[in-house]
C-alpha cells in the first residue's frame, strides 16, 4: 500500500481551504434563495393586480356611460381586496398574497387606487383600466448577515433593507 508522506504542518491544507470558501459558498447559496424569493414574490404581485384588472374590466362591473366610465366604490373596494387578499370579501386579519417574510402582521403592501383611462381615442372616453400595487419586500440576507455575524461575536447592524417591486396591469374595458 502506498502511503504518502507530509511534510510537518501539511495535514491542516484541506481545512485552510474549507474555510477559506465555506464562506464565499454559503453566501452564494443565500444569494440563489434571496432571488428565487423575490422572483416567487414578484411573480406573486403580477398576477394578483392581473386579476383585479381582469375584474374591473368586465362590463357588468365598470359601466360606460356617454363618455364615462364609472363602477361603484364598493366595486372598486372589492377590486382591491382581489389584488391584496386574492378575494372580495376577506376576513379580517387575513394575510395578504404577498407575505412580508420577516414581519407577517405588518406587511409593506399598496394597492393603488384603479383609474380608468383614454389610451386609444383621444376624445376623453375611458377605454383602458389601470391597476398598480407596489411591495416593499424585506431582503432575507439582511437577518442572515446578522445571525452569522451575531455567531461570531460581531455586530452588522443591516437596518432595514428592502426591495421596491411594483407592478402596473393595463386592460382595455371590455
Amino acid at each position: 500500500m502506498l502511503r504518502r508522506k507530509y511534510r510537518q504542518g501539511a495535514k491542516g491544507g484541506a481545512m485552510i481551504e474549507l474555510i477559506l470558501a465555506l464562506p464565499l459558498l454559503l453566501l452564494l447559496t443565500i444569494g440563489i434563495i434571496e432571488l428565487g424569493t423575490i422572483f416567487f414574490t414578484w411573480n406573486a404581485l403580477n398576477k394578483s393586480v392581473r386579476d383585479g384588472t381582469r375584474f374591473l374590466t368586465d362590463p357588468n362591473v365598470s359601466v360606460r356611460s356617454g363618455n364615462n366610465v364609472t363602477t361603484t366604490p364598493t366595486n372598486r373596494q372589492r377590486a382591491i381586496n382581489l389584488v391584496k387578499y386574492g378575494k372580495f370579501n376577506p376576513i379580517i386579519g387575513t394575510d395578504p398574497l404577498v407575505v412580508n417574510f420577516t414581519n407577517a402582521n405588518n406587511p409593506q403592501f399598496v394597492v393603488n387606487n384603479p383609474v380608468f383611462r383614454d389610451f386609444l381615442g383621444g376624445d376623453g372616453t375611458p377605454d383602458h383600466v389601470v391597476v398598480s400595487a407596489t411591495y416593499i419586500h424585506p431582503l432575507i440576507v439582511a437577518d442572515t448577515l446578522n445571525g452569522i455575524m451575531g455567531f461570531f461575536g460581531g455586530d452588522f447592524n443591516s437596518g432595514n433593507i428592502t426591495i421596491s417591486l411594483p407592478a402596473t396591469v393595463v386592460m382595455r374595458i371590455r
